[in-house]
């Protein structure tokens, strides 16, 4: 899940710094950064529980 977040979070980035005179820029923007976090956020914990399943601590 979060390979697919962070391969899909820069085109909503993207879309946010082309679309500027747009209103929802900003929202947009905002939510890019909050999605870029949380796919960071979800690799760490899915590295975190192979590693724990794999070396059993």
């Amino acid at each position: 899940m979060g390979i697919t977040l962070l391969l899909s979070v820069p085109s909503v980035i993207y879309n946010a710094f082309i679309n500027k005179e747009n209103g929802w820029h900003y929202l947009v923007l905002a939510i890019g950064i909050a999605a870029s976090l949380g796919a960071v956020y979800l690799m760490f914990m899915g590295l975190k529980t192979i590693m724990s399943s794999l070396f059993d601590t």
